[in-house]
C-alpha cells in the first residue's frame, strides 16, 4: 500500500471536490488522538476558536485517546463542542444523544453536569486488574497502578494541577501503570506477559496503558459500524496520531495521518501501509491535514496559544 509524504505545496484543489456534493453536510469524520497531536507537551491547543468552529463545520472530529471520561469532557467543553468521543484507549465511547446509541451494556450517567450515555467495549478495570498481577507475577515486574497513586504523585510526575490527577485517576474500562523508574526492558516483559493473556498495552509516556477486549483500532470499527447501521456515511474518514498506540486506530481508517514528532515518526508507525506523513511537527501537522483535506485552510490560519486545562 502507498504511503505518502505531504507538503503543503502539493496541495490539489480538485482531489476532494466530489466531496462538497456529499449527501451530508459534513465533509467527513476524523478521529483524533489528543496528546501530541491536538494539544501539545504543554497540554497547550494553539488553535483560536475561529478555527476550529470553521473545522467543526465541516468534519465530525471523534477524540480517541487513552484519556478518561472526565478528561475528555472538560476539553470538549473547554472547545464548546459537543460529539462522541473514544476514551481509555477503546475501552469505552461516549454519547450526548442516549436515543441512537442506546445498547444492552450501555448506561447513562452524569458527569462534571453532563448527561452522557457510555457504551463499554473493554473489560472493566477492576475485571483487568487479575491479569495485570498474574502478568507481574509471571515476569517479575511490577508497575504501580496510578488508582492507587497519591494525587500529588501523578500531579507532580505528570505535571498535572491535583484538580487535573484527580480526574486522570478515574479509570472505568482501562488501567494506567506508571512507568517512573522502571528499566525498558522491564516495561517490555511486562507488556509481553500481559499480551500473552489478551491485554492491549500501550505507552502513554509516563503510564502504561492496559486495556482488554478493545483498543482504538476495535473502537474505530464499533464506531464505523454504528455509523453504517444508522446510514451515516462520509466521503472522507481519517484519523490522525503520533505514537504507537495510535496505530491500530489509523490502520482502522481509509486516510491515516501520522504526526511527526520532535525525535522523528514514532518507530510504530513509520511503515504505517497507506499513511500520509505529515511534515509538520506535533500539533502543527493537525493543520497541515486540515490544510490537506480543504484547501480553505492554510497552515499559519489564525493561529493563536489558547491554553486548555491540563488533563
Amino acid at each position: 500500500m502507498q504511503q505518502h509524504a505531504i507538503h503543503s505545496t502539493e496541495y490539489n484543489r480538485e482531489t476532494h471536490s466530489a466531496s462538497k456534493n456529499a449527501a451530508r453536510e459534513k465533509r467527513g469524520i476524523i478521529f483524533s488522538d489528543i496528546d501530541g497531536t491536538f494539544v501539545n507537551a504543554e497540554y497547550r491547543c494553539p488553535f483560536s476558536t475561529e478555527f476550529l468552529q470553521e473545522v467543526f463545520t465541516r468534519y465530525d472530529v471523534i477524540f480517541t485517546s487513552s484519556r478518561t471520561i472526565e478528561e475528555i469532557l472538560l476539553l470538549q467543553q473547554t472547545l464548546l463542542y459537543r460529539a462522541p468521543f473514544i476514551a481509555e484507549n477503546g475501552g469505552v465511547i461516549v454519547f450526548y444523544d442516549e436515543s441512537r446509541a442506546k445498547t444492552s451494556s450501555g448506561h447513562s450517567i452524569t458527569l462534571l453536569g453532563e448527561s452522557v450515555y457510555i457504551v463499554p467495549l473493554g473489560f472493566h478495570a477492576l475485571d483487568i486488574l487479575p491479569f495485570v498481577k498474574s502478568a507481574s507475577a509471571t515476569s517479575g515486574v511490577y508497575a504501580e497502578n496510578i488508582a492507587k497513586m497519591p494525587l500529588e504523585t501523578i500531579a507532580e510526575l505528570s505535571q498535572y494541577s491535583a484538580h487535573d490527577a484527580y480526574y486522570a485517576q478515574k479509570r472505568r474500562y482501562s488501567l494506567a501503570l506508571s512507568t517512573i523508574g522502571q528499566e525498558q526492558h522491564n516495561l517490555q516483559k511486562l507488556s509481553a506477559a500481559l499480551e500473552r493473556l489478551e491485554c492491549s498495552v500501550s505507552s502513554g509516556g509516563k503510564w502504561l496503558n492496559v486495556t482488554r477486549g478493545s483498543d482504538k483500532g476495535l473502537a474505530v470499527h464499533w464506531y464505523r459500524g454504528f455509523l453504517r447501521f444508522h446510514g451515516i456515511s462520509y466521503n472522507i474518514v481519517a484519523g490522525i496520531g503520533n505514537e504507537s498506540n495510535d496505530a491500530a486506530m489509523l490502520n482502522a481508517v481509509d486516510m491515516p495521518f501520522v504526526i511527526r514528532n520532535p525525535t522523528g515518526y514514532a518507530e510504530a508507525l513509520e511503515n504505517l501501509p497507506g499513511g500520509y506523513f505529515l511534515q509538520s511537527e506535533g500539533v502543527m501537522g493537525w493543520i497541515e491535514m486540515i490544510n490537506y483535506l480543504d484547501s480553505s485552510f492554510s497552515p499559519d490560519y489564525h493561529l493563536t496559544n489558547t491554553h486548555l486545562p491540563t488533563i
